[in-house]
């Protein structure tokens, strides 16, 4: 608190890690950075990117798989396709600063005295009624 305003100062680390099972490796790419947030207020980080690559071979069925001293035939019946997919990761945070005990406790009470009054008036009205 810095004046009566309440804010939140963080140091934000996001990690995005893959797999690769054909090698066993692990990738991993970190983003850092510090932010000041108020109550209620959101921020993002980007730039965490990764790109995925597929090849894969299509065509006729069966005639696309045969050897390639089969007759060239594999050539003609079909193509290998290299499939290229690029993501970003992106990460949202909202700081929410939750009351202190000393507040949630006058609060409580609050709620309490406001049902001990709400309790009176109803009997109050009840009485009336039966005077009636």
């Amino acid at each position: 608190t810095q004046d009566g305003t309440n804010f939140v100062y963080l140091l934000i680390s996001a990690e995005r890690s893959s797999y690769d099972p054909g090698t066993g490796t692990i990738g991993k790419t970190t983003a850092s950075t510090y932010a000041l947030l108020y109550d209620g207020e959101e921020t993002a980080i980007g730039g965490l990117y990764g790109t995925a690559e597929t090849a894969k071979r299509e065509g006729f069925p069966f005639l696309k798989d045969l050897p390639w001293w089969f007759f060239g035939l594999r050539y003609v019946f079909g193509y290998d396709r290299k499939e290229v997919t690029r993501n970003e990761l992106v990460v949202l945070v909202k700081a929410d600063i939750v009351p202190t005990l000393k507040s949630r406790i006058e609060e409580k009470e609050k709620q309490k005295t406001t049902r001990e009054k709400i309790e009176e008036r109803k009997e109050e009205f009840e009485q009336r009624m039966r005077k009636k």
